[in-house]
């Protein structure tokens, strides 16, 4: 009996320490984002109501905080906002704020190709890197000819280093494909520009660069004539690894 016991014992430590090493088991952080979320869903301890579109949602300030920048701001500021219950939000859609408040109450993924641009420019805006830091990566990992062009910009526009420092190398290096699109030609001139004198430009013939140039001006003629100085442009291509330097005509 004594055995059958010691063997029981042994067996049941042997099954513990194999429970004790599994993953499974929760960490700290899980413990508090399950819980984070359980007062969340019920509604426990809110102390600020954010309103989107006019339509209530409950929050807690310590978490918004926690999460985004713009919130510690604004509760920390001494201003109205900092003691307000209720806060109206500007710039950003509703369903964008409740799949935010999903992603920082649960951790759940929101991002897929529907909502990651709308989702980096919230991210901005609420200054919360780790969902603006997944967003540049769900994009430039989806990053094609037919959205590149509008990554840059918008990747300029938000100082996204990430978007950025991947796009433009891949609108140089498929620059034929993307020079022919409507989202090309609808560029600000310092735009095209920026392109056409990078030296990493990927062209099979210099006269290319000249083509997609006057392409651009008549896509809106009178327009681009006058925004222009002077009546010759001289562009830099750069074709492997030879510098060449040629004149575009006259407009």
């Amino acid at each position: 009996m004594t055995r059958i016991i010691n063997s029981e014992i042994v067996e049941y430590l042997s099954i513990e320490k194999r429970n004790y090493m599994d993953h499974s088991i929760p960490t700290v952080s899980k413990c508090l984002l399950n819980g984070i979320r359980k007062l969340y869903e019920s509604d426990r301890y809110t102390d600020v109501t954010i309103y989107v579109e006019n339509q209530p949602l409950s929050c807690h300030k310590v978490i918004l905080s926690a999460v985004s920048g713009y919130f510690d701001a604004m509760f920390s500021s001494g201003m109205r906002e900092a003691t307000s219950e209720k806060i109206a939000l500007q710039n950003i859609s509703l369903k964008t704020f409740k799949d935010i408040l999903s992603f920082v109450y649960s951790g759940k993924d929101i991002i897929n190709h529907e909502t990651a641009e709308e989702l980096l420019v919230a991210s901005s805006m609420l200054q919360m890197d780790c969902l603006q830091v997944k967003c540049e990566k769900f994009m430039v990992h989806n990053i094609d000819n037919n959205n590149c062009l509008n990554m840059w910009k918008l990747g300029k526009t938000l100082n996204c280093g990430m978007i950025v420092k991947v796009s433009k190398p891949f609108v140089l290096d498929h620059f034929q494909e993307i020079a022919e699109s409507e989202d090309f030609l609808r560029l600000e001139k310092d735009d095209v520009l920026s392109f056409v004198h990078d030296e990493n430009l990927n062209v099979a013939r210099e006269e290319f660069v000249c083509d997609v140039i006057f392409k651009w001006i008549k896509k809106d003629e009178e327009k681009r004539k006058t925004c222009v100085t002077g009546t010759i442009y001289e562009f830099k291509v750069f074709v492997n690894d030879f510098r060449l330097h040629f004149r575009c005509g006259r407009l």
